[in-house]
């Protein structure tokens, strides 16, 4: 049988060049892409353990006090209502708690919302919250970044003079503390104290 005829130089060059295009195609076009892995999000764990792998939970005291900074800004409407005192009537069956002054109430609701309230404690009556810490040892006056902070505005250090009630958010350089607080100035508001008006520190055993 006689040998068929080689294909023009040109025409192999084209067939080439044809194959070369789809190959590269196939390897990185959208069709390889839909049959590819998928890659897993950041935060998932793979079972490798190189440092890309690593996920980072926040911990108790820093869901607590970004939920609690998360309110920054809310400001009390005229009437009184709040929805902190309207979660924490339901929460204790008592509306009388809706128009209520509302520091720790605030506090109460933002470490439920953050999965930390029995850390916390939280009550309405900050003399009562305050007890709460001294009765487990947890009461000083040596602040931390997720402290519960407790003030007397005279300046007294006696847990049944208590005024108010926030969380330490950092301690400052020349001892005074940022906190941030429900029902200062009607608002949630970030503060500068100084330890003059301040009582003590609940310490919530953080996880």
């Amino acid at each position: 049988m006689p040998t068929p005829p080689s294909a023009p130089p040109r025409l192999l060059r084209g067939i080439g060049a044809a194959a070369l295009i789809l190959a590269v195609a196939g390897s990185s076009g959208s069709g390889a892409a839909r049959d590819a892995e998928p890659s897993p999000p950041p935060t998932e764990k793979t079972g490798q353990t190189g440092p890309a792998d690593r996920t980072v939970t926040p911990t108790g005291r820093q869901r607590f006090l970004a939920e609690v900074v998360d309110h920054l800004g809310y400001r009390e409407p005229g009437h009184g209502r709040t929805p902190y005192g309207r979660w924490y009537a339901r929460k204790v069956a008592d509306r009388s708690f809706v128009t209520g002054a509302w520091c720790g109430m605030f506090l109460d609701y933002c470490a439920e919302r953050a999965g930390v309230g029995r850390q916390v404690r939280g009550h309405a009556w900050t003399v009562a919250h305050a007890r709460s810490f001294h009765a487990d040892g947890r009461f000083d006056r040596r602040p931390r970044a997720g402290s519960i902070v407790f003030f007397d505005w005279d300046g007294s250090r006696r847990i049944e003079a208590i005024d108010h009630v926030g969380v330490v958010e950092e301690v400052l350089p020349d001892g005074r503390i940022k906190t941030l607080e429900g029902n200062t100035g009607d608002r949630v508001q970030r503060r500068e104290r100084a330890m003059r008006t301040v009582v003590g520190f609940g310490h919530p055993r953080w996880r």
